[in-house]
């Protein structure tokens, strides 16, 4: 390295050759080499940089179609889990049948069937499930009609028997489906068994009913007063000893006042506040 004729600084060498008696000189000038390296540098930054622009434009077009697909998968994944937590809690067992009203599905949540066993409705219809002659049966015939009929349906109470002769009620509550050329394809929907509740209910209109005969041939009557409402219930004997239209009394502690003999009001109404103190 050094300085030319002209003074500038250049990079030279220098080979002699002897059998000419002489030498060869070659010789750049620095800046060009700067020049050059400073274009290629400059070319590799640019040529990096639009890498990087181009990595950048791909990971937003294919990351953020990954994230939001994550985003819905956990949407889902948390969706179930309601869902089958609801599902648990509710004791419902989720169908679908077909456009023939076939069982294709029936789903239990909870793995304890105690209605309904996959095995023997699947390919059968809901009435021919039912384990008897519906065409006896009221609830039956209006529900196939509605079915029938495509219309949705919501908590229709409906008689099963099993194989055994025992009885169970199901509440069941569906929607139809159809296609997208707006062809009928069959019901989505969910049951629920109700068999403790009707027999609660039966245990209670029994007992009830054994109550009210009891207050008849004792005639005694019961009743009940709401001391924030006002409102009175009486048993049906009540009624009959007073001889009083339960549709005409409107059933409240002054209309029982008015129904005694005005010489026994006062008494009446004091004994009655002496049981509120008491």
């Amino acid at each position: 390295v050094g300085l030319d004729y002209r003074g500038i600084k250049v990079l030279a060498a220098y080979e002699p050759v002897a059998v000419l008696n002489a030498g060869i000189v070659a010789k750049m000038d620095l800046a060009e080499i700067r020049q050059s390296f400073l274009q290629a540098g400059i070319a590799s930054t640019v040529g990096s940089l639009f890498i990087l622009f181009l990595g950048f434009i791909l990971f937003r077009r294919i990351g953020e179609p990954l994230v939001a697909l994550e985003k819905a998968e956990q949407s889902v994944r948390e969706s179930e889990a309601r869902y089958r937590e609801m599902a648990e809690i509710s004791s419902d067992r989720f169908w679908e049948v077909d456009e023939n009203y076939r069982f294709t599905r029936l789903t239990d949540v909870t793995g304890n069937l105690t209605f309904l066993d996959p095995g023997q409705v699947i390919g059968r219809t809901r009435w021919e499930a039912a384990g008897f002659d519906i065409t006896t049966d009221e609830d039956w015939c209006r529900h196939k009609l509605s079915v029938e009929s495509h219309e949705p349906f919501r908590n229709t109470e409906l008689k099963f028997k099993r194989e055994d002769g025992s009885t169970y009620y199901l509440r069941v509550s569906g929607n139809p489906v159809f296609d997208s050329n707006g062809k009928f394809a069959g019901y989505r929907g969910s049951s629920a068994d109700m068999t403790d509740r009707k027999r609660d209910e039966k245990e209670l209109e029994f007992s009830k009913a054994r109550l009210t005969e009891a207050q008849r041939i004792t005639k005694t009557g019961s009743w009940e007063l709401d001391l924030a409402s006002g409102d009175l219930v009486w048993s049906d004997e009540i009624y009959r000893i007073f001889d009083i239209d339960p549709e005409k009394f409107d059933a409240s502690y002054d209309a029982f006042l008015a129904a005694i003999h005005p010489d026994d009001v006062a008494d009446v109404d004091k004994a009655y506040s002496n049981s509120l103190v008491d």
